[in-house]
């Protein structure tokens, strides 16, 4: 823990988000919740170079949050998903697209990363960073977040981030070793914009579909009738 550089606010699992917006609007930097113990010991162990304990980022994670950031400023989102390794092809997301759901949706997962997923029931305390900046879209760039297996790299995810920030009033609050959970303020208004969007966050984070709803118009129909987007990568 001596090579994390930011503040961390321990607080009880249930009272994660009423601590999230308390820290908000204290404006000590943007907060973060980071999950239990073991997310926050993942997280931490990325600003380590070795297991001697070396307060150096690891060679992959090299690169400083501002040339990340720079980096960032030159993506076209979502443009970039159809450019990375691994990219799903046109045919990919049309054969997941499915039938527009007439059933009940899956629960809203709201802040997962508080909560025990083999339990449902939130951690006894949870970790909160404040990352020095005042814009959730930067904070990926400031815990160098992202680049591991199908997991974008750190500058996509700022520049995802931001667009649907811009796009959508999206707001980053969790973030473990491998999930974000964002919220935005209202659902989305329309199958067309719900439609566009799932097949983008399906070409982000292929996992939200083939190993949780199962089809695009199921997580379109999720996406106009609930506010939190979480998004996962095994």
């Amino acid at each position: 823990m001596a090579a994390f550089p930011y503040e961390i606010v321990s607080v009880p699992g249930d009272k994660a988000l009423e601590n999230w917006t308390k820290l908000k609007a204290a404006g000590r930097g943007y907060p973060v919740v980071l999950g239990g113990d073991e997310d926050l010991m993942n997280i931490a162990g990325r600003f380590v170079a070795d297991r001697g304990g070396n307060t150096e980022a690891m060679p992959e994670s090299a690169q400083t949050p501002s040339q990340i950031l720079k980096s960032a400023n030159a993506i076209h989102f979502p443009e970039v998903l159809k450019t990375q390794d691994n990219a799903l092809a046109d045919q990919d997301i049309e054969a997941m697209m499915g039938e527009w759901p007439t059933g009940s949706l899956p629960d809203e997962a709201g802040l997962s990363v508080a909560t025990d997923i083999l339990t449902g029931r939130s951690f006894k305390t949870v970790h909160i960073v404040l990352v020095p900046t005042k814009t959730g879209s930067e904070v990926p760039a400031y815990m160098k977040w992202g680049g591991w297996n199908a997991c974008p790299m750190p500058d996509v995810q700022v520049a995802a981030l931001r667009s649907w920030n811009e796009r959508f009033g999206a707001e980053l609050i969790g973030m473990s070793g491998d999930v974000l959970n964002l919220r935005v303020p209202k659902p989305l208004d329309s199958r067309e914009k719900a439609l566009a969007l799932a097949k983008e966050m399906y070409r982000y984070c292929p996992d939200i579909v083939d190993q949780g709803v199962s089809e695009i118009s199921i997580l379109a129909a999720c996406l106009m009738a609930q506010r939190w987007w979480v998004f996962w990568w095994d």
